[in-house]
């Protein structure tokens, strides 16, 4: 029995109730759910990074830098809860970048090395988090 056609890839087999099989046939609620919170998030981190920026702090903890890597990494969790880590660590690495572009390009912001540093950072903790997750919970189907 064929369940699901999504990309060219057919499952087979399964209940109707298998998580794992929805998954890779590109559904259920749970999956657009998530697909959602992380477009969600893509725009919450999309807006800080274009406001006008404060004033930088003095002599304390790199504030922002903890900030890039906290978002990302949030991120990269999302993304990897319904596609595999390599992909996941990209995604949040290659938007990252984009945002830096576009920051280049707003007057008021300025595109940063260390910002995109912070950015790989972020996605890769939340890749190994993601990576933890998934073997938790793999029993269930998350992540199958």
């Amino acid at each position: 029995m064929v369940r699901g056609d999504r990309a060219g890839v057919r499952v087979r087999g399964g209940s109707p109730g298998d998580a794992g099989a929805r998954a890779a046939a590109g559904g259920g609620h749970a999956a657009v759910v998530v697909r959602r919170w992380a477009i969600l998030w893509a725009v919450v981190v999309l807006v800080a990074s274009l406001l006008p920026a404060g004033p930088p702090s003095g002599g304390g903890l790199p504030v922002d830098k903890l900030l890039h890597v906290a978002g990302y990494a949030v991120l990269a969790w999302l993304v990897a809860r319904e596609s595999s880590l390599p992909v996941a660590v990209a995604v949040a690495v290659a938007f990252g970048l984009c945002v830096e572009g576009v920051q280049a390009l707003v007057a008021w912001r300025t595109a940063s090395v260390l910002d995109a540093a912070a950015n790989l950072t972020g996605a890769l903790a939340g890749g190994a988090v993601a990576a933890v997750t998934k073997r938790l919970y793999a029993p269930d189907g998350y992540g199958e």
